[in-house]
């Protein structure tokens, strides 16, 4: 990992005389999918330590019950503490609570995001990941931002400043599982990469992929 913080990704590597079955990974109480590296000699995973996770230490746990006896190994992982940028704004009302008829349609769309993103697919890309545009992103990550006197959710994404119609493409290889207006983030579409990783990338003028499509990396 580049550091053990809030917002940061955790590399797990994975060595066992396992064969092709995979072995368990888990960590801040959920589970961890792991891919064959591209090269087949070990077992990788990514653990994203989310905005809201308080500094202590917390367990890594990785077995593989398919093999008797059982192994086990658990590794402590040292989480830092990290500060925020906080931004306090006043804006409209309809801004930052939405009306009650498009309140459905806000769970409705919270239900669908969650119910993919727990998916696990096997691992498409192999390479490193390439920026969406060439343009030097916002650092505005775990940003919050406090709306007329009410805290909000981080910012959970960087943003990229660039004019209407810019051409955006696939930072690695991956499935369109997502291309719809969404009442939050517009236009949207969100990449299944596989391995449980996905992309997503919001307020476009206007989708040129379908759900279901395949695109490789560099691809509009």
């Amino acid at each position: 990992a580049r550091a053990i913080q809030p917002g940061e990704v955790v590399r797990v590597d994975v060595t066992c005389m396992c064969g092709r079955t995979a072995p368990r990974a888990s960590a801040f109480d959920r589970d961890i999918p792991l891919a064959l590296s591209p090269d087949g000699t070990r077992w990788q995973g990514l653990i994203g330590i989310d905005l809201d996770v308080a500094p202590g230490v917390y367990p890594l746990v990785v077995s593989a019950p398919h093999l008797q006896p059982a192994p086990a190994r658990e590794t402590p992982l040292r989480v830092q503490p990290k500060q925020f940028q906080t931004r306090t704004l006043r804006v409209a009302p309809e801004y930052v609570d939405p009306p009650a008829p498009v309140v459905d349609r806000i769970l409705r769309e919270a239900a669908q995001l969650n119910g993919i993103y727990k998916t696990n697919t096997a691992r498409i890309w192999n390479r490193p990941f390439a920026l969406p545009l060439m343009t030097q992103p916002s650092a505005n990550f775990g940003s919050r931002s406090v709306f007329n006197g009410q805290p909000r959710s981080p910012h959970a994404g960087i943003d990229f400043g660039s004019p209407t119609g810019t051409v955006v493409t696939a930072p690695a290889s991956g499935t369109v599982v997502v291309a719809d207006d969404l009442y939050f983030t517009g236009n949207t579409v969100v990449l299944d990469h596989g391995g449980g990783l996905f992309s997503i990338f919001a307020h476009f003028s206007a989708l040129t992929v379908e759900e279901g499509e395949r695109v490789d990396v560099g691809a509009a």
